[in-house]
């Protein structure tokens, strides 16, 4: 089931294959192939100034639940935004989370699902959890 996102005033919520995961206040989950519109004050619209798509996880050495580990790893996520001129593509990392594009702000807040030992994660699969703010 493709993955569907809402934003109330003060919660969200992504469902995915019926799992309800709670996001905070101001969030917007992003799914591979379901781009998110966003206005200049970043709340989620369509159409909006900003288009946010995650475009895969090209890291994920965070450690897995079930396994004990010396480093606790991160993720790398890499997002495509566009403005109404311009693309851009940027990474976020779990252990470094926020960059600044088109006069907005955008920060990693989580990354979905957190690894298990033995068990692969299809790009499919994972959500990111972004806060947009206007700068």
């Amino acid at each position: 089931m493709r993955a569907v996102c809402f934003v109330i005033v003060l919660a969200c919520a992504c469902a995915s294959t019926g799992n309800m995961t709670p996001c905070s206040g101001g969030d917007v989950c992003v799914a591979p192939g379901d781009p998110v519109a966003v206005d200049a004050a970043g709340i989620r619209i369509a159409p909006g100034a900003l288009h946010v798509e995650l475009v895969n996880v090209p890291e994920d050495s965070r450690c897995a639940i079930g396994v004990q580990c010396v480093w606790a790893g991160r993720a790398r996520v890499r997002l495509r935004v566009d403005s109404a001129s311009e693309r851009r593509v940027l990474d976020l990392r779990t252990d470094s989370t926020t960059a600044t594009v088109f006069a907005h702000t955008i920060t990693l807040d989580s990354l979905l699902p957190y690894p298990r030992a033995n068990q692969p994660i299809e790009q499919s699969q994972y959500r990111a959890w972004i806060h947009i703010t206007p700068n």
